[in-house]
């Protein structure tokens, strides 16, 4: 079984992991003319285009948290079954088993094709470094129980992933609010499952939380309109899409 994999069934979730929030902060999420400015910007930036498309696009459409698109093995994608085995962290499910969807596989193609036209070896890692390594950091973590019991584990962070949307963000003032991050990306994928009608326990399943609980929080929220707010983002074709733009846009 892969060394990484194996760290991540292990992780045993840090203190801050299992700080309570308040329920009055909001959880904050991109709407859908935020997100297709996003994967604008992301088509048209100067270097690795492919890679930022492809990590907007599979962490919105599954809810990955940052830390889970940089363990994203290419092992774990099955082209010929349209499947992406997910692991989960932070006391979620071990690992879930989600289909495919059109969007996501041919942004990961492209993904594909562009590591192997720079002669990077597509395996292990789906989202690597300009020198072909991963993003994961693993950091050892020690933590106490309520009756004093000590605990020691390991947590995981992908902060270059979350640097890359900042910067991503940062480029798209005016069309996107500046205090989204990353984790918005999750939020925002549990937000738009409770829109279309789905039921707690399916959230629960799809983001892989060990109690439809947390997937309370994204029922019945109502979604702003921030179009008063901000500049119209550009238009997303949805049968040209990024795809043109990728093709476009030199490496």
């Amino acid at each position: 079984m892969d060394q990484a994999k194996t760290r991540a069934r292990s992780h045993i979730p840090s203190r801050k992991t299992r700080r309570k929030t308040k329920k009055d902060v909001p959880t904050k999420f991109f709407t859908i003319g935020e997100i297709k400015a996003l994967l604008n910007e992301a088509g048209a930036l100067r270097k690795r285009p492919e890679l930022a498309t492809a990590l907007i696009e599979v962490s919105f459409n599954h809810g990955l948290r940052s830390s889970e698109a940089a363990l994203l093995q290419w092992e774990d994608i099955s082209f010929d079954d349209n499947t992406i085995s997910i692991t989960r962290l932070k006391g979620g499910a071990a690992e879930t088993l989600h289909p495919m969807i059109e969007d996501d596989r041919w942004v990961l193609l492209y993904l594909k094709e562009m590591y192997e036209r720079r002669g990077v070896v597509v395996s292990r890692e789906v989202f690597k470094t300009e020198k072909g390594k991963g993003y994961i950091k693993v950091k050892q973590q020690r933590w106490f129980t309520k009756d004093g019991e000590e605990h020691r584990g390991e947590t995981y962070s992908a902060p270059g992933l979350s640097d890359l949307l900042k910067r991503i963000i940062r480029r798209c003032d005016g069309f996107v609010r500046q205090d989204r991050a990353s984790h918005g990306l999750r939020h925002s994928c549990a937000t738009y499952l409770a829109k279309a009608g789905k039921t707690e326990h399916q959230i629960q399943q799809w983001l892989g939380h060990t109690s439809a609980r947390n997937a309370k929080r994204y029922m019945g929220r109502i979604l702003p309109d921030v179009g008063d707010a901000l500049r119209k983002p550009p238009p997303l074709n949805p049968d040209q899409s990024v795809q043109d733009g990728l093709k476009a846009t030199p490496c």
